[in-house]
């Protein structure tokens, strides 16, 4: 971030030096006592909070909240200059300046820190998230949803304004439900009157115990997925697994050897599996966006 070295060094008012203009007509201060002389003309052009030309402003100072090595790089998006470059910032400094442009609709800095806040993924999902769902960028709220749906609840809630704590609580519990929807209807499947045989000749939707035991711990297993991503390729690899008997990667969910059956009809896979993926994905595909919950 651009320095805010004093210029004037013989009197009491600080100056940026990059922002003292002779022709200036609008003087702002940091909160750290700098002040930057600006021409409303430009402000009025690029912005959408400041004042324009047709306000008279009295030669008075407006004071800021935000730092001067904020405002440093926030005023240079408002001249018809190139732009500051904000690959360098850290991610503090970076959310400090788009908080800033949001804040006085600075537009062009709003899209280059809106563009930037991806690169930080996934590191720094809920400040992202907090971000987007205030500003209203739901393409980032897509991106950090997938990261922080199945993320430890206790460090989410650390990072999300206290206002947001019991939405992303609901929201988190609305996820946590559909595993104890999906047991539920493991737990429902009738149970074979033959302990190592599914799909009895007397019922063809009977379920061996053996077999309802896998089901359980696939729910189970895919439940501490840390990523929605995960979650989508878990449940797509499950029904891979059920196209295809001979795959290599059965023993990944059921524990078993290669060539060893569940049960009598069903050999890597239990034959319910698939049933038991598509009711997940449904439940999955039902929960309504977090920015529903606020």
């Amino acid at each position: 971030m651009a320095s805010s070295t004093i210029l004037n060094t013989t009197t009491s008012i600080r100056v940026h030096p990059d922002f003292d203009q002779n022709d200036s007509d609008l003087t702002i201060q940091s909160s750290d006592g700098i002040q930057f002389r600006l021409k409303r003309c430009y402000l009025a052009a690029t912005t959408g909070a400041f004042p324009g030309t047709e306000i008279e402003t009295l030669n008075e100072i407006t004071y800021l909240t935000e730092s001067s090595s904020v405002l440093t790089t926030l005023f240079q998006f408002t001249y018809p200059r190139k732009h500051p470059w904000i690959r360098d910032l850290s991610f503090s400094e970076m959310a400090a300046v788009a908080e800033s442009a949001e804040k006085y609709q600075v537009f062009a800095a709003m899209n280059v820190c809106h563009m930037r806040m991806s690169e930080f993924l996934p590191e720094h999902g809920a400040e992202i998230l907090t971000h987007a769902v205030k500003h209203d960028y739901p393409d980032l709220v897509e991106l950090v949803i997938p990261l922080l749906a199945r993320a430890d609840l206790i460090k989410t809630l650390e990072k999300l304004p206290l206002a947001w704590a019991l939405p992303w609580c609901r929201f988190s519990q609305a996820w946590n439900k559909i595993f104890d929807e999906v047991l539920n209807v493991v737990f429902e499947l009738p149970e074979s009157p033959e302990q190592d045989s599914c799909n009895n000749p007397s019922s063809t939707n009977t379920t061996c115990n053996k077999c309802r035991f896998t089901l359980i711990k696939w729910i189970r297993e895919v439940k501490n997925d840390q990523t929605l991503t995960k979650l989508w390729e878990d449940c797509e690899a499950a029904k891979e697994l059920y196209k295809s008997e001979e795959s290599d990667d059965s023993s990944m969910y059921y524990g078993q050897n290669r060539g060893k059956p569940l049960c009598k009809t069903c050999f890597n896979t239990c034959l319910h599996l698939n049933y038991v993926v598509e009711e997940l994905e449904q439940r999955m595909n039902a929960i309504p966006p977090f920015k529903t919950f606020i």
